[in-house]
């Protein structure tokens, strides 16, 4: 019985650490995914970095990290990229 017990709690440990990796993972994909996300709507507006950190109180120099992966997106500005994007909230 003790060894049953044992073994369920590594088993425990195992799924736990999985599911933690995965969670992980989805996270970072949905991060790549905004990033990119906002870039390539950016272009296509033909918007400069300058006029999109203009539009939401942010320097070309914060977007541009953003964009390039080097800081992580602020969630507190879906509400203003949204309008300045011209984009629905399920497009995030």
């Amino acid at each position: 019985m003790n060894g049953c017990v044992n073994f369920l709690n590594k088993m425990i440990i195992i799924v736990l650490f999985c599911l933690n990796q995965a969670i992980y993972t989805l996270k970072w994909t949905m991060y790549m995914e905004i990033k990119d996300f906002i870039k390539e709507r950016r272009k296509q507006l033909k918007m400069s970095l300058q006029t999109l950190g203009d539009a939401i109180s942010y320097t070309p120099q914060a977007i541009a990290r953003f964009e390039n992966g080097k800081v992580k997106f602020d969630i507190g500005l879906i509400d203003d990229l949204i309008k300045v994007l011209n984009v629905s909230l399920s497009t995030f």
